[in-house]
């Protein structure tokens, strides 16, 4: 038996949640799925877990180091990743990785408020 069925949703810190929710609908595609209160909202895509956002001024941001090298916590998955990075690119955001790894391509930026997000598209797609 399992304890656990799915991942239901991951949360990220934002300073202005309204406008960290037009960031997110307007560049990845995201849909605001219930009413956002003054204190959190939940963003979801067609497929996997929510994400909720958090308003805060606290600094600490959704991400972590390896040996210096910062990680986002979450990677999305897409079939257009290179539209994606020149969306991205259009619109000033920050780009931290592009590259195939061999399986596949990732892609590293950073949101309006330093939280490193990833997407990820299989090579042969």
């Amino acid at each position: 038996m399992r304890p656990l069925d799915s991942v239901y949703h991951l949360q990220i810190p934002v300073t202005d949640l309204t406008a960290a929710i037009k960031w997110y609908v307007d560049h990845l595609g995201f849909a605001e799925t219930w009413p956002a209160t003054d204190r959190h909202a939940f963003l979801g895509l067609p497929h996997g877990p929510f994400l909720m956002m958090w308003r805060t001024e606290d600094p600490e941001r959704a991400n972590f180091t390896i040996d210096g090298e910062t990680f986002p916590v979450v990677l999305f998955g897409t079939r257009r990743i290179h539209d994606l990075r020149k969306n991205l690119m259009d619109a000033g955001v920050p780009i931290t990785q592009f590259q195939d790894e061999g399986t596949h391509w990732i892609l590293k930026f950073l949101d309006p408020d330093g939280n490193m997000l990833g997407v990820i598209q299989d090579s042969n797609q």
